[in-house]
């Protein structure tokens, strides 16, 4: 028999709610991903890949847009069901993040944020459920790094400075956005 899957979508269908109708952005999506697997969603322009995964995290574009049923279980927990206040410090987390990565370079940008299971270092984990990593596409501030290649998708990121310096350099950046700090 084998492991339950790590994430298990069933059904999942996301709506948009507009004056002139409803738009089935999602409508009956299901997969499964099993640990240590990978997961790649392709499609056409406009077929769902974005809302899919914004649903997965309960980060749905508003206004108008719903979940309006399936399932969503990451590792035995039920993401449909968090309440309001957890799906918030998430955000919230997320949030400050971002801000300091701003913050850092100056400039606001997108970052490719791949989301990871625990470690497969073959360390003790147990209590490892939930990873995600931000890779800016900037080295430092106004050195763009090439958004192509290993370096971003085999998740090694080369950098002049050690990881050490970078997070000690985020962690000192204020958690207001420099735009709001002129």
């Amino acid at each position: 028999m084998s492991a339950e899957p790590l994430l298990q979508v069933e059904d999942l269908r996301t709506h948009f709610f507009t004056r002139r109708g409803v738009v089935k952005a999602v409508d009956g999506v299901s997969f499964s991903v099993g640990r240590g697997e990978t997961l790649g969603i392709v499609g056409e322009s406009g077929s769902g890949k974005t809302i899919t995964s914004l649903s997965l995290l309960r980060l749905v574009p508003q206004p108008g847009g719903r979940i309006v049923g399936g399932k969503i279980m990451f590792d035995g927990v039920d993401l449909l069901k968090l309440s309001d206040a957890e799906m918030r410090d998430f955000a919230d987390a997320l949030k400050r993040l971002l801000v300091k990565f701003d913050n850092l370079w100056r400039m606001p940008f997108p970052y490719v944020m791949p989301l990871h299971q625990a470690p497969t270092d073959g360390g003790d984990h147990r209590g490892f459920h939930f990873h995600i990593e931000f890779h800016p596409p900037l080295r430092r501030q106004n050195l763009l790094k090439y958004l192509a290649g290993p370096e971003i998708g085999g998740g090694n990121f080369l950098s002049d400075t050690s990881p050490e310096e970078k997070a000690a350099e985020l962690r000192a950046q204020p958690e207001v956005h420099y735009k709001q700090l002129r």
